[in-house]
């Protein structure tokens, strides 16, 4: 189709009068430029709708930066697209029901392969999508006439993390006062984990700023730098593992049991929340984890039996291995709270990260465990941060700006699934 339109485009335009006909028209410059001139009307119309999926923003986005530059809010009609310049006007139809919002483009995404656009929480609400998360649409550009009402335009001058520490009215909700003072909490996961220290007060990680809003009695933390979810056919028990780099033992698997040695040696308090984040090093590298995304959830669900029985070197797969920890973590301690965090975007992991945040999310649905997916609640891009560090200082580990938006995030995110299990 966009080849017919092409030829017809460079066709019609062989065939205008212009002045000096012939002196141009066998000229190779001028040629070659209605050949571009053609390319950009037959783009143009290939761009003019699009039929895809569409997801839509927590509202804990709200206040975080967006590619553009300005402030996101959720009750504003705003959308990220891949193609259309910042400030377009689009207008995005739900193809189940009919239901039509004008948005307007401040933010560049989604890159989840067969999903078009992400929408503000206000406008998803609009299209009648929230229930379902993802929604099949249309897009097309807008042009108005008298212009579209957005809500609360003024959010750009909002101080920075309000959104996610204080209520509706600007207080400070009563979890944060009173904080967790009976509750445990143990980490697991890589280097944005491993920054904060083994006693969470290195503002370079997020759990330090986690720990400031959440208060629990403790908090700990196991997690190693370079370390993944998925095992390797040499991974093997390995209390002592300490090597901060990619290795064969250095897996969540190792953190699990030395969280478990520690406990058992009186070392550790027995925990009622483990937080795990990790998927970054599983999908940066890949070539070494060749296995990690060759099963689905649903594949691995399927099994019967239980999986903590096995051996790590059998837990080959990302999802394996997900399912394997979290199963030795409830055999281990059967009244802790899991909770899987999916890490923030990566510039060197941007490939792959999709494929294994939406793999812990779909592992995370399965086991009826809760998931924050903090590379979409975190208002932190990968793009972004490709073209100007701010909240990494190199695209993957988080800086203290960083890493106090994400802990604050994940704290916020950590709350409502606490309550949500209740």
């Amino acid at each position: 189709m966009f080849l017919y339109k092409l030829i017809c485009n460079f066709a019609a335009l062989m065939r205008l009068k212009i002045c000096d006909y012939h002196r141009f028209i066998h000229s190779l410059p001028l040629k070659l430029g209605l050949l571009a001139v053609c390319c950009l009307l037959a783009t143009d119309v290939a761009f003019a709708q699009e039929k895809g999926k569409a997801s839509y923003y927590s509202r804990r986005s709200t206040g975080a930066y967006t590619s553009s530059g300005r402030r996101f809010h959720s009750d504003s009609l705003f959308c990220a697209h891949r193609k259309y310049l910042f400030g377009t006007l689009l207008k995005v139809t739900n193809i189940s029901n009919g239901k039509e919002v004008v948005v307007k483009v401040v933010d560049r995404g989604p890159f989840i392969k067969g999903r078009i656009i992400d929408l503000s929480y206000a406008a998803a609400s609009k299209l009648g999508m929230i229930s379902q998360g993802v929604g099949s649409v249309v897009v097309t550009p807008y042009k108005p006439n008298k212009g579209v009402p957005y809500k609360f335009d003024s959010a750009e001058e909002m101080p920075e993390f309000d959104f996610e520490t204080t209520d509706d009215d600007g207080t400070t909700p009563a979890w944060i006062n009173k904080g967790h003072p009976s509750m445990n909490v143990v980490l697991l996961g890589d280097s944005n984990t491993f920054l904060g220290g083994e006693d969470c007060t290195n503002p370079r990680g997020w759990n330090k700023w986690f720990n400031d809003i959440f208060k629990p009695a403790s908090c700990r933390s196991y997690a190693r730098s370079g370390a993944t979810w998925t095992n390797t056919p040499k991974t093997r028990r390995n209390v002592q593992e300490n090597i901060q780099t990619l290795g064969d033992d250095n897996v969540i698997y190792n953190q699990v049991v030395r969280l478990d040695d520690a406990v058992g040696r009186g070392r550790q308090p027995s925990p009622q929340l483990i937080i795990i984040m990790a998927g970054t090093n599983d999908a940066w590298f890949l070539d070494k984890r060749p296995h990690a995304l060759e099963k689905t959830a649903r594949q691995v669900f399927a099994e019967t039996g239980s999986f903590s029985t096995k051996l790590p070197s059998a837990m080959l797969t990302l999802a394996e291995s997900i399912r394997y920890n979290c199963e030795l973590l409830h055999r281990c301690f059967p009244q802790s709270q899991i909770i899987l965090v999916a890490p923030l975007q990566s510039v060197q992991a941007a490939r792959h990260l999709d494929a294994v945040n939406q793999l812990i999310e779909d592992c995370g649905r399965e086991m009826n465990i809760g998931v924050i997916r903090l590379d979409r609640e975190s208002g932190i891009r990968s793009i972004s941060e490709n073209q100007k560090k701010r909240y990494t200082t190199d695209g993957t580990h988080t800086s203290v700006e960083g890493a106090k938006r994400c802990g604050r995030c994940i704290a916020s995110g950590v709350e409502q699934l606490i309550k949500d299990k209740k």
